[in-house]
């Protein structure tokens, strides 16, 4: 039996909430279109990313750009296979010492028992301001 899309939403908040970051590419597609949009040429971890080796790439390595004090999912909305998880950020960008604080919503599509879209959206125009020298 494939895995219900608030399974599967509910199942990557719980492993990031532990840091349980092995396995965590078995949750996506095998061709995911994920996405961070916002100055990807000035902040390193924006941008696109294809796979599940990217994805897990992209949380294990994460915490060499900011220290996360925050991350808080306030809702999570779900309609068949699309999902909207709404909540609250804050980090400091560690080669600057500034902080990021935003709201944010994730549209995250699952296909298959896999997440095969992953949009996040939030300040983007904070997060540059606090990368910059």
């Amino acid at each position: 039996m494939t895995p219900s899309t608030r399974t599967v939403v509910g199942e990557l908040f719980a492993r990031l909430a532990k840091a349980d970051l092995d396995g965590l590419d078995g949750l996506f597609a095998e061709e995911v279109d994920w996405h961070i949009p916002g100055a990807a040429g000035l902040v390193p971890w924006l941008g696109r990313r294809r796979t599940p080796a990217e994805v897990a790439d992209f949380f294990a390595s994460v915490s060499r750009y900011v220290i996360q004090e925050l991350f808080e999912v306030d809702r999570i909305f779900v309609d068949g296979e699309e999902s909207v998880v709404t909540g609250r950020l804050r980090s400091v960008v560690r080669a600057t010492g500034r902080p990021v604080e935003s709201q944010f919503a994730i549209r995250i599509t699952v296909v298959g028992g896999r997440i095969k879209r992953y949009l996040f959206l939030e300040d983007s125009y904070a997060v540059a301001n606090a990368v910059r020298p």
